[in-house]
């Protein structure tokens, strides 16, 4: 029997149960950064002020084509991963149990709204992005129907300490020392 707790921030997920590799996002992760450096590159070239139509040069339209196909390529790179491990994952399984963390509750935004401001914007938001690039929420459907098919038993149980809610905390924290900070002021 296997154990999966996706982890999320150490590493993808802890195996209990068996010695099998993580999967290697090394090639997503260049991917990803080629895709920043190229919006970055369309944003600067073409800055887009709310409420005005978007640009309509062929130059525009070129590089968003290209953004679009790298963006594509980036999700079949993912999931040939995704589904390379999944099945190894199986295949040495007699049974698996998956402990399954809330990563849409603990990857929210830190940015807050006009009442309840945020905090560590960018840290949080790059730990998040690290966090959903991993795609664990594919991976865990992939497990659960290859393990039907296989016919191996797959139990889903949440987990009720996540890795991932450090972002939350870290947004907190630094609300925390701005308050602090602002009242030493006055």
């Amino acid at each position: 029997p296997l154990t999966l707790r996706f982890n999320l921030i150490d590493s993808f997920a802890d195996i209990e149960g068996a010695d099998i590799a993580q999967p290697d996002f090394r090639a997503v992760a260049a991917i990803q950064e080629k895709l920043d450096e190229l919006k970055s590159e369309r944003d600067t070239r073409w800055p887009w002020p709310a409420g005005k139509p978007r640009p309509s040069s062929r130059a525009y339209h070129a590089m968003c084509d290209r953004i679009g196909k790298l963006s594509a390529h980036e999700v079949r790179v993912r999931c040939e991963l995704l589904h390379e491990w999944t099945t190894l994952v199986v295949s040495k399984a007699s049974s698996i149990t998956i402990i399954k963390p809330p990563v849409k509750e603990t990857t929210r935004t830190a940015r807050g709204n006009h009442k309840e401001w945020g905090g560590a914007v960018d840290l949080v938001a790059s730990l998040n992005r690290k966090v959903l690039s991993q795609s664990p929420a594919s991976a865990i459907q992939m497990l659960e129907y290859k393990a039907k098919e296989a016919g191996i038993p797959c139990e889903v149980e949440p987990d009720l300490a996540p890795a991932t809610v450090v972002g939350a905390a870290l947004s907190k924290a630094a609300r925390t020392v701005k308050r602090r900070k602002r009242k030493q002021e006055t």
